[in-house]
């Protein structure tokens, strides 16, 4: 029993521990597949965004107010830009799941903002007429704004990757882990079976092969060794059947030593009989003798 317990226990430890390796790794998984791949793509999609939205400001300043359907249009393209930026900012938002990237997220959201804010200004300028002003907003508030706004999305960048690194280097961890712990519970359970094979082989089938072969003695009408000692005082089921077979070797010898008396008994009375039957017969003859 403490055998086949402790194969037992090897192989329950061994399934827990590949669980708690398959938790780990689906853990990981879950990680890249829904924070870092996509956060990967969608703020690659910002950032597109954001450089977009810059190189449609530079194109609005080159027009003036002579080019009025080409502004109309960049100014459209700019709109349609905003609320793209702005999907995208939602969507990437749906993709925070710790703390760091919440910080990180609104430092983003608070540089777009001033990003968005410079825009409007600068564009606002360029439709007053005040091409001057404009360019000069477009120096001192947009372009500053615009590499704040683009330090932010980087950081955030750095942040997917370096989470999306760790997870990779989870998962890979945990498959080392899972692989060592796989072949040590292979290695623990060899040797546990090994030392049981060994334990039933010369705990067992040894000594009940010593009591087969004593048994066809007796069957051949050998009583005159007794069960071995050792195994009469084990207490297991070799135990047993030592103290069962001791228990009929005894049996039997006072069986046939009961027999054996009976049969002397037995011969004596005969002998006796015999005796009396001679007596007889010489009475019986000295009768007839007379009687002639």
């Amino acid at each position: 029993m403490a055998g086949f317990t402790t194969v037992i226990l090897i192989t329950i430890t061994l399934g827990l521990f590949a669980y708690a390796a398959l938790g780990n790794i689906h853990s990981a998984a879950t990680n890249i597949v829904s924070d870092s791949l996509p956060g990967v793509y969608i703020i690659g999609q910002i950032q597109n965004a954001q450089s977009q939205k810059y190189a449609l400001i530079l194109e609005y300043l080159q027009y003036r107010d002579k080019d009025q359907a080409d502004r109309a249009r960049v100014e459209a393209d700019i709109e349609t830009n905003t609320a793209t930026l702005s999907a995208r900012m939602d969507e990437y938002e749906k993709t925070i799941f710790t703390s760091k990237d919440r910080q990180l997220f609104d430092a983003l959201k608070d540089a777009r903002v001033i990003f968005l804010n410079s825009v409007t200004e600068v564009v606002t300028a360029s439709k007053a007429s005040q091409s001057q002003e404009a360019l000069a907003l477009f120096e001192s508030h947009l372009k500053p704004a615009f590499q704040k706004f683009t330090d932010a999305i980087q950081a955030e960048v750095t942040f997917n990757k370096d989470n999306g690194d760790e997870n990779g280097k989870a998962i890979t961890a945990a498959v080392s882990s899972a692989k060592s712990g796989v072949l040590i519970g292979l290695l623990l359970a060899s040797i546990a079976a090994s030392l049981i094979a060994l334990f039933l082989t010369r705990g067992i089938a040894t000594p009940l092969a010593i009591a087969v072969a004593h048994l066809e003695r007796i069957a051949h009408g050998d009583l005159s060794q007794d069960a071995p000692a050792e195994f009469r005082a084990r207490g297991d089921e070799i135990g047993t059947l030592a103290r069962a077979k001791q228990t009929m070797i005894v049996a039997l010898r006072k069986m046939i030593q009961e027999i054996s008396g009976g049969i002397q008994v037995l011969s004596s009375s005969s002998t006796e009989m015999m005796a009396n039957s001679t007596q007889m017969t010489s009475g019986s003859r000295q009768a007839s003798d007379k009687a002639h």
